[in-house]
C-alpha cells in the first residue's frame, strides 16, 4: 500500500503558501521581513526531509532532539 505522508504534504503546502505571501511582501517593498520569512518558512521542509531520511538511528535521534 502506497500511503501519502501527511507531514511531507503539509510542509510542502506550507512552503508554497510562504512563497505566495513573500511575493506579496515583495510587491509592497517589505524586503527584509519577506527574506527572513522565506528562509525560516522553507527551512521547515529541509528539517522534515532530514528527519525522514536519516543516515542512521542515532542521526535521526540527534536531528529530532536538537530542533530549535
Amino acid at each position: 500500500m502506497n500511503k501519502e505522508n501527511a507531514v511531507l504534504v503539509k510542509s510542502l503546502d506550507f512552503a508554497l503558501n510562504i512563497f505566495e505571501f513573500c511575493e506579496l511582501l515583495e510587491e509592497n517593498k517589505k524586503f527584509v521581513i519577506g527574506n527572513k520569512l522565506l528562509k525560516s518558512g522553507t527551512s521547515l521542509g529541509a528539517g522534515i526531509n532530514t528527519a525522514q531520511n536519516p543516515i542512521s538511528n542515532n542521526h535521526f535521534i540527534y536531528k529530532n532532539e536538537n530542533c530549535s
